[in-house]
């Protein structure tokens, strides 16, 4: 069968030069040396030549707008313990009522979502526009949303319901040709006695107990599982909380990942200095320096984790403004939806998706393998470029109706996308350009307007 991961098959050419699939060095085994240094001073894939990365980083580049899912035990909880309602993310319930892991664990008894639908997912984040979907493999109360033999703290071995929810996730994504990413913590894990994290049980310190013993014993077999192709092509893997964990620990922890799955792209909190992109949250940067790739992780509402309390929602309008603010600045944008115990995604998160996927679906050329915009800052909104196009973002509506901004290249042809036939009047004189918008486009949720440039292509950064 044809592969299905569309936005990784350029990065399989990297096979003859990636790293070997056998097990990496030890943690402290010296760092190789290189022209810019020791692969510890430096991020991306030790050994790896900038064109090379940026085959691998291709596809991460193209997709600029993913689903993030948190879904586990705390889904169970849903922000309540013993009756009360406890303060903070969904998914930290554990730590914030400094709950026991025994006590914790008793919510497994009880989680049965028999209402989940992989297809419905993978079909609703296809809907909304995004072009992969991130998983919590497992997140930092240690327990595994997956068939995990490296430890029976987990959904299939815990549960009523007895399903590898990942399995599911995988054979979906794959039908529908959606790269699949996997989050994993890998420095906290609240239940296990030598993992970080845990301060508030008698004998538990925040610092962990032998953290090289719950390496070798959960997370890096519980890595190998994840990425040893009994999920497929793995296509980003979300480290999670570097806090605490040395340079030589997220040393380790990337290269075994990048052993078995040379293609695959990784953040940057794996611990120490490492990974392809940074990870801004809850938060667009206002400025980025230089070329580097990033990716926003947002929420729909306040939490990730599923809380029965939160319905601060943010609006589809104030959304795409953050993406259109990222993907200006050349980063991706990871939309997080939180589902319940039931495996349900809240109505509010389909709701709020549906509108940016009907919005995607008339300005996505704006979004998808867009990059940074050559043109000055203005007013109104923000710029991406496409080849032969720029594509301007109005994120306020222009004075008078008219849009006004320095323009040093030659224009062919103004659009509004939600109108493509139609072209609008504008005119330019000692490079400032103007563009008389009809007062329909007023009421869009965000307006697009797509420049076509009369010269080939304007300078684009990746």
């Amino acid at each position: 069968m044809a592969h299905p991961w569309r936005w990784l098959l350029s990065s399989l050419l990297l096979a003859s030069i990636a790293a070997s699939a056998g097990e990496p060095a030890a943690a402290g085994a010296a760092p190789v040396a290189g022209p810019r240094g020791t692969d510890a001073q430096r991020t991306g894939k030790p050994g790896e030549s900038e064109a090379a990365r940026n085959t691998r980083l291709r596809g991460f580049r193209q997709a600029r707008l993913g689903m993030f899912v948190h879904w586990g035990l705390y889904a169970q909880a849903a922000g309540r313990w013993q009756g009360r309602q406890i303060e903070g993310y969904g998914e930290w319930l554990q730590a914030n009522a400094r709950i026991g892991a025994a006590d914790y664990a008793q919510l497994a008894a009880r989680f049965n979502p028999v209402e989940f639908d992989a297809d419905a997912w993978v079909a609703l984040a296809r809907e909304a526009g995004m072009q992969y979907l991130v998983f919590t493999a497992k997140h930092h109360d240690g327990f595994a949303m997956f068939d995990s033999a490296a430890d029976d703290y987990d959904i299939v071995a815990a549960t009523p319901w007895a399903r590898d929810p990942l399995a599911e996730l995988a054979r979906a994504a794959a039908a529908a040709s959606l790269p699949l990413g996997l989050y994993y913590s890998q420095n906290l894990d609240w239940r296990d006695p030598d993992a970080r994290g845990n301060d508030w049980e008698p004998g538990r310190r925040k610092a962990g107990g032998d953290f090289g013993a719950y390496m070798e014993r959960k997370a890096l077999p519980q890595l190998r599982e994840l990425l040893d192709g009994r999920y497929g092509q793995i296509a980003e893997l979300w480290w999670d909380y570097p806090a605490d964990a040395s340079q030589a620990e997220g040393d380790r922890f990337r290269a075994l990942a990048w052993s078995l799955q040379p293609q695959l792209v990784m953040n940057d909190r794996g611990g120490g200095r490492g990974g392809d992109f940074s990870t801004p949250e809850q938060a667009v940067p206002a400025s980025v320096a230089g070329e580097r790739d990033f990716e926003v992780c947002m929420t729909l509402n306040d939490t990730w984790g599923y809380r029965v309390d939160d319905m601060r929602w943010k609006s589809p309008r104030q959304l795409l403004g953050h993406l259109a603010d990222t993907v200006s600045q050349g980063g991706n944008f990871l939309l997080n939806v939180g589902p319940d115990a039931r495996g349900r995604i809240p109505e509010d998160s389909v709701r709020i998706l549906r509108r940016i996927g009907a919005w995607m679906q008339v300005n996505g050329q704006a979004i998808h393998d867009a990059r940074r915009c050559p043109l000055p800052a203005f007013d109104a909104g923000v710029c991406t470029a496409t080849p032969g196009r720029l594509h301007l973002l109005l994120k306020q509506w222009p004075a008078a109706g008219v849009l006004r901004l320095r323009m040093p290249f030659a224009i062919r042809r103004v659009i509004l996308r939600e109108a493509p036939g139609t072209q609008l009047p504008w005119s330019s004189e000692r490079d400032e350009l103007q563009i008389r918008l009809p007062d329909s486009a007023r009421d869009l949720l965000l307006p697009v307007l797509t420049l076509e440039l009369a010269q080939v292509s304007a300078p684009q950064s990746r």
